[in-house]
């Protein structure tokens, strides 16, 4: 399967209400994305003779050789532009400026979408097992190899374990601003940034998301319809 090519299941719908800390759903109403093992593909090593054949047919344009590489490609044809590769940080905090989507490189973890602090993941029910019901305001996900994860500007996250080697790609839509760092300690910035999202981010683009497409082909049931023109 080549990078131009991906495709993949449906990503798990994640639509979280705010808490009154963090903004969540709230300003735009759109869901968080999980695509599970969507490009694992782009992490094994081709065998020798899938490899010989590229470089043979390949142009003098050099070619991604490591997988983060690939899933960068990858990305970049798709609208998004990766600036980053790290972990995630053991606090909560979320972006105002841009969405956000995470590519797992290696290793695993446990995330939670939402809430203040990791203490408070206690009676969240991973997405995997069941869809978090109306009202929601935190989601507890495992992510894995090829695991793509798609944050909506506003949405608190922050890693409540990981394997020693765990590494995310960051990408964000072309032309997007740059990320900024916000957290959720009060009521008052919440509601402030909840406009700032609702007439920055979101009015640039009806969809919210500029020029980026589905980060893999899903048939229907995808980012270009879950994050359609009616949901901002």
């Amino acid at each position: 399967m080549s990078a131009t090519n991906a495709s993949s299941d449906p990503p798990a719908v994640i639509l979280l209400d705010s808490d009154g800390y963090s903004p969540m759903a709230r300003p735009s109403n759109l869901p968080a994305l999980h695509y599970k093992r969507a490009l694992a593909h782009l992490l094994t090593e081709p065998d020798a003779a899938s490899a010989a054949a590229a470089e043979e047919s390949s142009n003098s344009r050099k070619k991604p050789k490591t997988p983060a590489e690939r899933v960068e490609a990858h990305l970049r044809q798709r609208g998004w532009e990766s600036t980053w590769r790290f972990g995630m940080y053991k606090h909560a905090h979320y972006h105002s400026t841009t969405h956000e989507l995470l590519t797992v490189l290696i290793g695993t973890s446990s995330i939670l979408l939402g809430g203040r602090k990791a203490s408070s993941s206690s009676s969240s029910t991973p997405v995997e097992e069941t869809p978090a019901p109306t009202g929601t305001t935190k989601q507890e996900i495992h992510l894995e190899p090829g695991d793509i994860l798609i944050l909506p500007a506003g949405y608190t996250h922050e890693a409540l374990s990981h394997s020693p080697d765990f590494l995310l790609v960051g990408s964000y839509p072309e032309g997007s601003a740059p990320w900024d760092m916000k957290f959720p300690e009060n009521p008052t910035e919440c509601d402030k940034v909840s406009e700032v999202i609702a007439e920055g981010v979101l009015t640039r683009s009806r969809k919210g998301l500029f020029d980026a497409r589905d980060p893999v082909d899903v048939g229907e049931g995808g980012l270009e319809l879950l994050w359609t023109v009616g949901r901002v």
